[in-house]
């Protein structure tokens, strides 16, 4: 974990206070209707990112790479200390913004990260089974307002209009994309001329605003990322020396299929620049890896 990591404790770790401030400690229930409470959440979401979609974005890239660096470290060792208490810390945090986009990521890397390192799934299936008796248990007294908030916000039902305002904003965007081909109605417009702010999909946000070119290359940069993990994670998993690729490509890997579902929402409208430093840090992750090798 480098300092750069160790700095994104300190807002999470404010968040966490300023939740605790606000809710004190919460039960099942609150904990997951509590994010659409937005007044009381403005203390969480200033003392973080701005809100809660921005935290869930940052936690997608640092929740695998932490998990990742706590697993590869010896028992004993200092960076691994430091990789739990980092852990802990998000792990607070994914629970207070309850990011549906969030927990897939986490669905899909959490199992990948454990596989590499040859980790036994028995704990993490007791962590799992924990957390349900914490969290979710507990709700069952609020189950009408839980399927409000979730099961009926995916069927248009519910209160949390996220989800249909979602698809909403790809189908206006793919209409710019359709008007505007060539070129797109150009970076950082949509904030101007979607009601939605956002397209909320990586792909069809680029498409928009840069035109075919953009979709297409924003696809390839995607595929490229995702596969280029596999391969390390298949090397990974055959060998422990080759396990640093897969260490530096995870993180990012993560963010990037958090902005393929939901878009790159650190970047708000104006993503290009982020996706261009986004390919100069895996270039630098490349040439990491081919130092130590």
């Amino acid at each position: 974990m480098d300092a750069a990591h160790a700095r994104a404790l300190v807002p999470l770790t404010s968040g966490l206070v300023a939740y605790y401030q606000e809710w004190g400690i919460p039960t099942g229930a609150e904990l997951i209707v509590s994010r659409y409470a937005l007044e009381r959440m403005a203390g969480y979401m200033k003392a973080t990112y701005g809100n809660t979609s921005n935290t869930a974005a940052l936690l997608a890239m640092l929740v695998p790479a932490w998990l990742a660096w706590l697993v590869a470290s010896r028992p004993s060792s200092l960076p691994r200390w430091l990789a739990l208490v980092a852990l802990v810390i998000a792990m607070g945090n994914v629970l207070v913004v309850q990011s549906r986009t969030l927990f897939i990521v986490l669905l899909l890397f959490v199992p990948l990260v454990l596989w590499v390192h040859r980790v036994r799934f028995t704990a993490l299936v007791v962590v799992l089974l924990l957390t349900f008796g914490a969290v979710l248990l507990p709700a069952l007294d609020a189950r009408d307002e839980l399927v409000e908030h979730t099961v009926g916000a995916v069927n248009g039902n519910g209160d949390d209009g996220s989800v249909s305002e979602r698809m909403e904003a790809m189908q206006f965007s793919l209409g710019l994309l359709e008007d505007h081909p060539a070129l797109g109605v150009g970076p950082g417009n949509s904030a101007t001329i979607n009601p939605f702010t956002t397209a909320h999909q990586f792909w069809i946000h680029q498409g928009a605003e840069i035109g075919i070119a953009g979709l297409l290359l924003s696809v390839a940069l995607s595929l490229a990322v995702l596969g280029r993990l596999v391969a390390a994670a298949r090397r990974g998993r055959r060998s422990a020396s080759n396990r640093d690729e897969f260490l530096n490509l995870v993180g990012p890997a993560a963010f990037m299929l958090y902005g393929i579902i939901a878009n790159m929402t650190l970047a708000m409208t104006v993503v290009n620049a982020w996706v261009g430093t986004f390919a100069m840090l895996m270039a630098l992750a490349t040439v990491q890896t081919s130092a130590r090798g």
